[in-house]
Formats: structure tokens, C-alpha cells, sequence
């Protein structure tokens, strides 16, 4: 499902990400963006700007640096999919649990 929104999976992982950082009030810019999915800054940034372009990111000054946040156009998108996102989410912490 997110490969069909997004494109493939960096871009994806990276819409989570920055979705998650944005719910949690804690929104990324591309350096710490970086750091948190383990791709290297110039990569992230690339990608960032691609999905800009497809108006799927914005960003918002902060400070010195550009804080990334999910359009209305993403909210949209993704709504559809919400109960299929969440038992995705269960099965995977379901799954994770056994590890711990």
C-alpha cells in the first residue's frame, strides 16, 4: 500500500519518519532525519526534495534549519488506508514482542 502512495520503499520509510516526528511534536530536518533511517544526509535530501516536488512534504523554517511536516495532500492520501496501516502496525508489534 505505501509503495503505491509513496513510490518505494526509502521514500515510504522516510513519509513514516517524518510523520511520526510531526505527531510526536518533534518534527525532523534532513540531518536528523538522516540519523534516525541510517541513509546517508546527501541521500535523504535528494529524496526529501522529491517528495516535495510531489507536494507530499513541506517544510518550515525553524531556527536555523527547515523542520519537515506532511502536506494536507499525505492526510488525504493515507486516510483511506488507516485501518489496514494499523493491524499492519499490531501484526508487526505482535511480532516484535516475541524477540523481547
Amino acid at each position: 500500500m505505501e509503495r503505491a502512495l509513496w513510490g518505494d520503499p526509502v521514500s515510504a520509510m522516510l513519509m513514516r519518519r517524518i510523520a511520526q516526528g510531526q505527531l510526536e511534536g518533534k518534527p525532523f530536518d534532513v540531518s536528523s532525519l538522516a540519523l534516525a533511517v541510517r541513509i546517508p544526509a546527501p541521500t535523504v535530501s535528494r529524496r526529501v526534495v522529491l517528495l516535495m516536488k510531489d507536494d507530499w512534504v513541506r517544510r518550515q523554517r525553524s531556527g536555523r534549519s527547515y523542520r519537515l511536516l506532511i502536506t494536507s495532500k499525505a492526510c488525504t492520501a493515507v486516510a483511506p488506508h488507516l485501518p489496514e496501516l494499523r493491524r499492519s502496525a499490531q501484526r508487526f508489534k505482535l511480532d516484535t514482542d516475541d524477540l523481547a
